[in-house]
């Protein structure tokens, strides 16, 4: 996607859910705990220092950041 006119960028909170329009892709997954001990092993760097946030009851999710510093969310 290539907008016409390049968006004034909004600054960058801590928080990726602070921030407005797109700023992540989703993933769906079935063990959130054994991916961030994966991406804890291999050094990918994440929010909350690889915790996972509860959203509601049985649903967590985590974010990680991407090579190119992208942030990835995850949702079990």
């Amino acid at each position: 996607m290539q907008p016409n006119i390049a968006p004034t960028p909004a600054p960058d909170r801590d928080f990726v859910l602070d921030r407005q329009g797109p700023a992540f892709a989703t993933f769906l997954i079935e063990d959130l705990a054994d991916l961030i001990e994966k991406f804890e092993d291999a050094g990918v760097a994440m929010m909350g220092n690889g915790q996972k946030f509860k959203v509601r009851d049985g649903v967590f999710i985590a974010f990680a950041r991407d090579p190119e510093g992208n942030w990835l969310e995850f949702i079990e």
